[in-house]
């Protein structure tokens, strides 16, 4: 038989004094402090060393680690830049005479395309942009073949040119008085 059967049932005595405890849902306010307080006078409880919060030196880190990062960035990609112009003007200033040859004839080449798109001008109705637009075909003639003339100084074709382009530019000069366009490139 199990003398312990009927340990769970209550005495009488035992269930008046379950029924005189208060019946409240929520414990008193300073219940925590008091328990807590208990706790710290029998050495039980015992107090937490404060952790420092390391976010926000972190977050400060990081801004500046990634601002010092995109700023050699930059300065790398300056550089570099700076590296490869370099290059291509060396490159330019090296060629050789027939790639000097080729560009001056590109360069042409251009110059005879920019003036036949100034020639459609003369069918449209803003002429007025016609003028200027010869004057700047007028002067890039003039300043190539002054070069040419340095270059080749007996050049009788080149002489005759030069000399029939200053003739129209003075006779240009002498229509508008003292005032002179001149377009430098």
């Amino acid at each position: 038989m199990n003398t312990h059967e009927h340990d769970d049932e209550l005495t009488q005595e035992e269930r008046d004094a379950l029924a005189a405890l208060p019946r409240q849902r929520i414990p008193p306010a300073d219940l925590e402090d008091r328990v807590v307080d208990t706790l710290h006078g029998q050495g039980l409880l015992v107090e937490k060393r404060r952790v420092r919060s390391h976010r926000g030196w972190l977050a400060t880190a990081a801004a500046a680690g990634a601002v010092a990062f995109f700023a050699s960035g930059m300065a790398v990609g300056q550089w570099m830049g700076g590296q490869s112009t370099a290059e291509v003007v060396t490159a330019v200033l090296e060629q050789d005479p027939i790639s000097r040859a080729l560009a001056v004839q590109a360069a042409g080449s251009e110059y005879v395309r920019a003036v036949a798109r100034l020639s459609d001008l003369m069918e449209g109705e803003d002429t007025g942009a016609l003028d200027p637009g010869r004057e700047a075909g007028r002067t890039a003639l003039h300043a190539a073949a002054l070069e040419l003339a340095r270059l080749s100084p007996d050049d009788p074709a080149i002489q005759m040119v030069l000399s029939v382009l200053e003739q129209q530019m003075g006779a240009g000069a002498a229509q508008q008085g003292a005032v002179r366009k001149t377009i430098w490139f």
